[in-house]
């Protein structure tokens, strides 16, 4: 059974107005502030740009915008950008073994890729050129322990965005050089023999400049043996793929900004096992 090898490049340029994120204590917010918070929808204060393509306060916002920060990605130990928009309301996911795709409101088209959501990051369009998909499992650009927030704009957004945004925009905020203020160094490891290392060197410097450079290494093994019973034949190895579900990639990302200009790079390479005879 064959295995994928896939590359994407992305480059974004922008001039961008950076808003400042205002959210007060949790002590000095009211209850219906608290309820409005987290994963539900943003506080009344807390800045989204994807809804209207500007930065606006969450009370002012024309869609419903839901925001999955940092914070909430430390907390509940999510993964991959998949894992986040699965703990959104009317948003599920699939995995055939080979990508990851995203389905809205119970729309999940098979072969459907996903491009009738719109993936951003920083507000720059990142749906590749063929299918128009936007991948969201491990072969997503950004590691996730870069992601700032996440903004979930729901429903038709075509109007504002052109036709991958129909049933709704994604924007993955990337953080900042100031949010590493040096260099990070971080290593994981999981069931299936999976691997994962990352590095990331951010800086704020004196002249208002900011830098992020970060590179990132996964591994994943998969289960030694899986059995398919339409493929139980002898000539077939009896219907079991054996060491075929593994997945290799590395990214690199990188983000450099002053004062309303920011340029931003990033390449990933994948290299995946297929075990379902696609």
């Amino acid at each position: 059974m064959p295995a994928i090898r896939s590359n994407l490049l992305w480059l974004g340029f922008a001039v961008v107005f950076h808003a400042v994120a205002v959210a007060a204590d949790l002590d000095e917010r009211s209850l219906e502030e608290l309820v409005g918070s987290g994963l539900s929808t943003p506080s009344q204060n807390v800045e989204s740009s994807t809804a209207a393509k500007y930065s606006q306060r969450g009370g002012d916002t024309p869609a419903v915008t839901r925001i999955v920060t940092a914070e909430d990605v430390r907390t509940y130990g999510y993964r991959t950008l998949a894992e986040i928009l699965r703990s959104l309301p009317g948003v599920y996911t699939t995995h055939d073994r080979n990508y990851t795709y995203i389905g809205v409101r119970g729309f999940g088209r098979p072969s459907d890729y996903g491009s009738r959501v719109l993936l951003l990051i920083d507000g720059e369009r990142i749906n590749d050129n063929i299918y128009d998909g936007g991948v969201i499992g491990n072969e997503f650009l950004l590691d996730v322990d870069l992601i700032d927030r996440v903004e979930y704009a729901s429903g038709p957004g075509s109007a504002i965005y052109g036709n991958n945004a129909f049933f709704g925009v994604i924007n993955v905020i990337s953080k900042r050089g100031q949010d590493f203020d040096g260099a990070q160094l971080s290593a994981q490891y999981g069931a299936f023999d999976t691997y994962k290392a990352r590095g990331t060197y951010g800086k704020r410097f004196d002249n208002g400049a900011e830098l992020l450079l970060s590179a990132t290494g996964f591994d994943r093994e998969g289960p030694d043996s899986l059995y398919y019973r339409e493929y139980d034949t002898p000539d077939q190895n009896h219907g079991r793929a054996q060491g075929l579900d593994y997945e290799r990639n590395h990214s690199a990302f990188a983000k450099l900004s002053y004062g309303a200009l920011r340029l931003e790079g990033g390449y990933i390479d994948r290299f995946k096992g297929i075990p379902t005879g696609s």
